[in-house]
């Protein structure tokens, strides 16, 4: 009879134990760590699509949350903070409905899963971690994305036998990729397939990958030219090519001129030396700045530097190339310049406005430009000159109807930098453009390092090359 009395004791024990471990499993941990009286959460934008917040997942601010009771009465709304997240005042064991509304044009509902929520959910007060996700198709992208890169090489990729036209200009590498690992590199195009280019442009619906031509001193052009935009298709999973490169587009075939192309000796062998006097004062002249694409696929947003001028040029899904102005609308800058109320912006001389950078997101296009103070007279170093050295950010809507550009950002090209060589002899600070190449190595009057005035707002992420 004992024997069994210890027997049963034990077992109730056991059960007991068993019960509340269950108890603790299946009771959401967001109860116990709750606030009293309080539903909160997060709202943030899901660019994976895996219902789970991660690190790279950023807040969104804005989105309205109403809490109702069950005959749909108003207990309480907030609307979400710049980092995404939100409380609710609820009294403790409410039950209550949670709509989360005024989502931003560009988002919507995103994938339901272990910490994102529908628009709308059934919950008691109280409760943590009420979240939910949101989705962005156009800046989806899986959690290693492959990056398409350009690369440069010296000499004429056309010529026969030429080093350069045999090299790899265009490659692909994971984003995870770090130090020097040149396995990981695939390579996608030749130098005589696509020639030297830096604008990046990638349709998702058809993985499809453009590269614009560029003006590069020592760099010869491809075989479309100064206008030339090409195109080849991209396994996502993998950074290969699908298809070979091809040409998609010459600009100046549909009236949009670029210039004439001003390399002259450039070789065929990538180590022998040449000046390519010409192309001094052609860079951010000549040829495409930068590029990409419309929120909905179907327009490439184009600078060119020869007119300095926007274009957004009609592709569609799949991408064709246009034959004629009629799918082509141009926003020049030196007009916006002048238009965006900013008394510094105006005054830039016409010649002194050089676009570059383009990039589209959230509705509108971003561009890019700096004032070179190229126009002032010599000394080019001149306290004035320096001065007019200036870097804008300009956007309008994405899309091609009638709206002004508005001034987003300015800032002056002053500011302390350290130095261009490794002897810490010569100054990297910002200096006005000069036109004429006045001496091969006057390195302490006139340095060398131009590129990167070129580029003070060009600073453009390598295109991701996601599903």
């Amino acid at each position: 009879m004992r024997t069994q009395k210890i027997i049963r004791f034990i077992t109730a024990l056991t059960l007991a134990v068993t019960t509340f471990g269950l108890y603790m499993i299946v009771v959401p941990p967001d109860v116990a760590l709750a606030a009293p009286n309080e539903i909160n959460g997060i709202v943030y934008v899901d660019y994976d699509g895996n219902g789970t917040r991660g690190a790279n997942d950023v807040g969104v601010a804005g989105v309205t949350v109403t809490a109702y009771d069950t005959n749909m009465a108003l207990i309480n709304n907030t609307v979400t903070l710049a980092d995404g997240t939100y409380s609710l005042s609820v009294p403790d064991g409410t039950e209550a409905r949670i709509e989360f509304t005024d989502i931003p044009v560009e988002l919507r509902p995103g994938v339901v899963g272990p910490q994102s929520s529908s628009t709308v959910m059934f919950v008691t007060s109280p409760l943590d971690n009420v979240d939910m996700g949101l989705a962005k198709p156009e800046g989806y992208c899986q959690s290693d994305p492959y990056l398409g890169s350009p690369c440069f090489f010296n000499g004429d990729p056309l010529l026969p036998n030429s080093q350069s036209g045999t090299a790899n200009v265009l490659r692909s590498f994971p984003y995870s990729a770090s130090g020097q690992n040149p396995g990981l590199q695939t390579p996608l195009a030749t130098g005589a397939e696509i020639g030297p280019t830096w604008a990046l442009a990638y349709q998702r619906p058809t993985r499809t990958l453009f590269a614009g031509a560029l003006m590069k001193r020592h760099a010869g052009f491809g075989p479309v030219g100064t206008g030339g935009i090409y195109s080849l298709e991209i396994d996502p999973a993998t950074g290969g090519a699908v298809s070979a490169p091809t040409p998609f587009l010459d600009l100046n075939t549909i009236g949009i001129p670029t210039g004439a192309d001003p390399h002259i000796g450039l070789p065929a062998i990538a180590f022998d030396p040449n000046t390519d006097p010409n192309s001094w004062d052609s860079v951010g002249k000549i040829s495409i700045g930068d590029m990409d694409m419309s929120g909905d696929s179907e327009r490439l947003w184009v600078t060119n530097l020869f007119n300095q001028t926007l274009y957004s040029i009609n592709v569609g899904i799949p991408a064709v190339p246009p034959t004629s102005p009629a799918s082509v609308v141009g926003y020049p800058i030196v007009a916006a310049m002048g238009s965006v109320g900013d008394s510094d912006a105006a005054s830039c001389a016409a010649s002194d406005v050089r676009p570059w950078a383009v990039s589209v997101h959230a509705g509108y296009v971003y561009v890019g430009v700096v004032c070179s103070a190229q126009s002032f007279s010599l000394p080019t170093q001149s306290v004035q000159a320096v001065d007019a050295l200036r870097a804008y950010i300009l956007r309008r809507p994405d899309n091609t109807g009638a709206a002004p550009f508005e001034l987003v950002y300015k800032f002056d090209l002053d500011y302390p930098r350290s130095y261009a060589t490794s002897d810490n002899t010569i100054s990297a600070r910002w200096r006005p453009w000069i036109g004429p190449m006045t001496s091969l190595c006057r390195c302490g009057t006139y340095p060398r390092i131009r590129a990167g005035i070129k580029r003070a707002a060009a600073r453009k992420k390598d295109q991701k090359l996601s599903y």
